[in-house]
């Protein structure tokens, strides 16, 4: 707000400098909230909603009381290293679907879980929000994955592989 009137290219001028300004500081300011809001899951000790930092092990203490656990996860890297997500939000490997004596998860893989299938370029990590942006939309592009994908769900829809040619706001390496 000023007491005197602007020319319509000093208004514009100043406009475009407020637009560029909020676009340098967005992403910044976003990834700082982000980091916040993670930080404090992990270091609080929240389960997340989908379970992929911890679960909750009950067991029998007696014949009538039960305990509760927590059990953090552990992920290995690509390099072969374990990484603890009681440490570090950051924790990501590749995402793959197993079968467990039937029954898909990712809670209980063991040495007879068989891996079904590995989706390219998708992560699994302690929080969900950290998987999707070191993912990608590669699956999405890929005709033979996104039918494989898709088979693991109760649907008879057909879906058509996007076309990385044809206009999207999305790119193959998109998150």
């Amino acid at each position: 707000i000023s007491p005197e009137t602007l020319t319509q290219s000093v208004f514009q001028s100043q406009i475009n400098a407020s637009i560029e300004q909020l676009q340098v500081t967005t992403p910044n300011e976003f990834k700082i909230q982000l980091n916040l809001v993670q930080s404090m899951t992990t270091h609080s000790k929240l389960q997340s909603g989908v379970q992929t930092n911890s679960r909750l092990d009950y067991f029998l203490i007696n014949n009538q009381q039960f305990g509760v656990k927590r059990a953090s996860f552990r992920y290995i890297s690509s390099s072969g290293n374990y990484c603890y997500c009681t440490v570090d939000f950051n924790c990501q490997q590749a995402s793959k679907i197993y079968n467990i004596y039937g029954e898909a998860t990712q809670f209980t893989v063991n040495s007879n879980s068989k891996n079904l299938m590995r989706i390219n370029r998708f992560k699994l990590g302690c929080l969900p929000v950290n998987a999707i942006l070191l993912s990608t939309l590669e699956c999405f592009y890929n005709q033979t994955c996104l039918n494989q994908l898709i088979a693991f769900f109760p649907t008879n829809q057909k879906f058509l592989a996007m076309n990385f040619s044809e206009q999207s706001r999305f790119t193959i390496n998109s998150t």
